[in-house]
């Protein structure tokens, strides 16, 4: 037994699928979005998984107070924030930080407490999904329809 217009639908999707197979302008405009959103962890110096970023010790405190540094977490000589970037190409994105202590800052140590930057929040893959369901109806409306 079919469903009225199933067959129909079944046609549409596969046209969709046939035609839309570069997602680029959307994974461009998702990892300006991921990116912007790192970088605002550095501002509330917190994460959505972990919370606020655990306190600075007493020692890093007289440290950076010694060299002019500010009092912000992770935020030293900016290296690491702005070391932010974004890769992509016609189906995927990638953010990424080339700096050599990211990974200890983000992951934690034994000796050095997890401060995340990069997550992806849920309000992140909300807009993430918005994004790219708005992108197929854009793409779809310029399709043959059978």
């Amino acid at each position: 037994m079919d469903m009225e217009g199933e067959r129909v639908l079944s046609r549409n999707l596969r046209v969709m699928a046939d035609n839309i197979s570069d997602y680029s302008p959307v994974m461009q405009n998702i990892g300006e979005d991921v990116k912007a959103s790192t970088l605002r962890n550095f501002d509330t110096e917190s994460s959505e998984r972990e919370g606020r970023w655990a306190d600075l010790k007493p020692e890093t405190i007289r440290q950076k107070r010694r060299q002019w540094y500010t009092g912000w977490k992770l935020v030293r000589t900016w290296k690491m924030k702005r070391g932010f970037e974004y890769e992509h190409d016609s189906l995927s994105v990638k953010i990424k930080n080339d700096v050599e202590y990211f990974r200890f800052h983000q992951r934690g140590t034994p000796h050095l407490p997890r401060r995340m930057m990069m997550e992806l929040k849920r309000q992140d893959r909300q807009e993430i999904i918005r994004r790219i369901q708005n992108y197929i109806y854009k793409q779809s409306r310029t399709f043959r329809r059978y």
